[in-house]
């Protein structure tokens, strides 16, 4: 039940943009939100995906745990800056981005707090502890 509800959270993200950031097609907003939704879109079903080391608890420790679980919290947390910049930095009826951008806050939020502890905690759980994503889907 909470990896179904967990798997819910990118889906949510996508209908709350849609819902409230309408934008002319072929425009610089259209775009910003496509890429934005497809960025955020994908690290959220990554934090999911990390959280599936989590119900293998025999075989991980409980300092890995823990770093999954805070760094998947990270995660889950971080959109709120994309949604922040939706609300802040207004488009101009042209479609245009306003100079003041908290873009590069974002990017690098989620470099230095996600993408980063995802690839040290990867190469932890394939090198130190033998396991692959393949091997927690199929149960072995």
């Amino acid at each position: 039940m909470l990896k179904m509800n967990l798997c819910l959270t990118p889906m949510l993200f996508l209908f709350l943009i849609y819902a409230h950031h309408d934008a002319k097609s072929h425009s610089r907003r259209k775009y910003y939100l496509e890429k934005m939704t497809a960025a955020v879109t994908l690290d959220l079903f990554d934090s999911v995906e990390m959280m599936e080391y989590l119900f293998d608890k025999d075989k991980i420790s409980i300092e890995l745990e823990n770093s999954i679980l805070v760094f998947s919290c990270i995660n889950i947390f971080l959109p709120t800056f994309a949604l922040f910049e939706l609300k802040f930095n207004k488009f101009h009826d042209s479609g245009e981005i306003s100079p003041i951008s908290f873009k590069f806050i974002y990017i690098c939020s989620f470099m230095f707090f996600v993408n980063v502890p995802f690839l040290v905690l990867r190469l932890i759980l394939w090198h130190g502890y033998h396991l692959q994503p393949w091997t927690i889907l199929l149960g072995h």
